[in-house]
Order: structure tokens, then C-alpha cells, then sequence
């Protein structure tokens, strides 16, 4: 069943939140590449160009990294006190190998992950079943990108999904309820789609195009959720990234809710149009 009729939306403006302004640093035009809040640590992180801060709920800085280029991704593995962060290389389009995963706790670069084509995303998943922790790593990259995962987080054990561009964001949901974990993909450049890798249980993935938008939408983002408790995970996805090439307002930009129908097909059910 539909959402909302969209014909009645209305944005409201006043939303129950506090703002805090935020001083980090003393850099006049602030280039923020990261966002990443941890509720089991209760810290926000922030990677602004070349320094990494960590803010506690007070939004006080409370520790600060100097790094090689801009952070993109962090991760706390089980919370421990050495943060994997992965940085980009050049924020410009590029295809050169200077992103890398480096281990802020011991400031040494994490084993053959140093070589990296402008990687933005990056998390840990058992997708085997082993019970030992699996890398999934995307290479945004320029006119060529990589979507791999990493048998035991071993740069040795790569397994390829993609070799497309503008990889930007995956999941890992067992979508179709069989007790493997499934990679949900968002490729933002190109050919801008979502894309559903289901797991075949035997270190394959098999592929299938779950949504598919025009170049000019500049997919930047999404999330599963259930939205309607139907039982069946949906995605909201958001666009916008594109505006350095034309820089109008566009009314097709904003915040999309796609509702899946039990089979994992996906159709949209609400578009606010929002300027992002």
C-alpha cells in the first residue's frame, strides 16, 4: 500500500532537534569528506581533508588524527581502540592507486590494502558462514572501479564483483531469506544503479539490477529499511551529486522510497522533492 499520497506533501521545516555548532580547527572553508557516528562509543567522527576528529556528545573534540589524504570510511572492529579508517587518495576524479585502509591505532598501513583506486566504502561481514569476519571494499575509482570482497580480510583472497565505476555504498542483507548474507551495491557513476549480488553459497554471487536512474539523478546514497511492516526490506535512496556539472536547481533531486513487493522487486511509492 502507498505511503502517502504525494500530491498532499508537505516538508515541515521545524524539526524537533537542537542545533550545536560545530569549531574544528581554524580552516576558513571546511572539506568534509566524513560523517560517521559510533552509538557504542557515543563519538562522531569527522574527516576534514587531511585531519580526522572525534567528538564526544558534548561535540567536543576529544582526540584528532593528522592523515595522508582525505578519510572516507572508519570503522571500530568489536570497539576495539584502534580505528580502521580508509582514505581516498585524490578527491578530484582519478583512476590512481592512492587510497588506502591504515590502522590509526598502530599508524601502519593495513597489508595489501595501500594500492587503492579512490575507495569510499568499507565494512566487515561473515559471508561464508566460517565465522571469521569478510572485507567488502568499494573502489569508487574514475573510469574504472572495483567492488571485491576479501576472504578473512586477506588482500591475498579477493573475490571480484565489479570492476564498473562509482561504487559507492554497500549493504549486507540476507534479502531473499536463506540464511546467507546477500551485498546490496549503489554505483553512482556510469551507469547509476543499485545492484543485488545474492550470495550462492560457494564464495559466488550472482547479480541482478535492482534499480536502475538516469545519469543526471547523481545517486549519492541509500538505505534498507522496512517502511511499510510488511516484513520485506525497502530502500530509500537520495540524489543530488551532480551539481559541479550544472549547477541549476534540479526538481528530480531529493529523497526517493522504493517499496518492495516480497520478490525484491522495487517500485516508487514516495518523492518528496527537497533541495539538496
Amino acid at each position: 500500500m502507498p505511503l502517502q499520497d504525494k500530491s498532499s506533501v508537505e516538508i515541515n521545516t521545524n524539526f524537533p532537534f537542537k542545533i550545536q555548532p560545530l569549531s574544528l580547527g581554524s580552516s576558513i572553508l571546511p572539506q568534509v569528506t566524513l560523517l560517521k557516528y559510533n552509538k557504542e562509543l557515543k563519538k562522531l567522527f569527522i574527516g576534514n581533508y587531511l585531519t580526522l576528529y572525534a567528538l564526544d556528545v558534548f561535540g567536543t573534540s576529544d582526540k584528532t588524527w593528522t592523515i595522508e589524504s582525505p578519510a572516507t570510511d572508519l570503522i571500530y572492529e568489536n570497539n576495539s581502540s584502534s580505528p580502521l579508517v580508509l582514505t581516498i587518495g585524490k578527491i578530484i576524479p582519478s583512476d590512481q592507486k592512492l587510497g588506502k585502509i591504515h590502522n590509526l591505532g598502530t599508524n601502519i598501513d593495513v597489508k595489501g590494502f595501500s594500492e587503492l583506486k579512490r575507495p569510499v566504502d568499507f565494512n566487515f561481514h561473515d559471508l561464508n558462514g566460517d565465522g571469521k569476519k569478510n572485507l567488502i571494499l568499494s573502489q569508487f575509482g574514475n573510469y574504472g572501479g572495483r567492488l571485491s570482497w576479501f576472504d578473512e580480510g586477506d588482500a591475498a583472497k579477493e573475490f571480484v564483483l565489479s570492476e564498473n565505476p562509482g561504487i559507492r555504498k554497500t549493504e549486507a542483507y540476507d534479502l531473499n531469506n536463506d540464511g546467507k548474507l546477500d551485498i546490496i551495491a549503489l554505483m553512482a557513476q556510469a551507469k547509476e544503479r543499485i545492484t543485488l549480488f545474492t550470495n550462492n553459497g560457494d564464495n559466488s554471487f550472482s547479480e541482478r539490477k535492482l534499480l536502475e536512474f538516469s545519469a543526471i539523478k547523481g545517486a549519492n546514497y541509500f538505505e534498507l529499511t522496512d517502511f511499510n511492516t510488511d516484513g520485506f526490506y525497502d530502500l530509500l535512496v537520495t540524489n543530488g551529486d551532480n551539481r559541479d556539472y550544472s549547477n541549476i536547481d534540479k526538481p528530480y533531486h531529493g529523497i526517493r522510497i522504493f517499496l518492495n513487493n516480497g520478490k525484491n522487486d522495487f517500485k516508487e511509492d514516495f518523492f518528496p522533492h527537497v533541495r539538496l
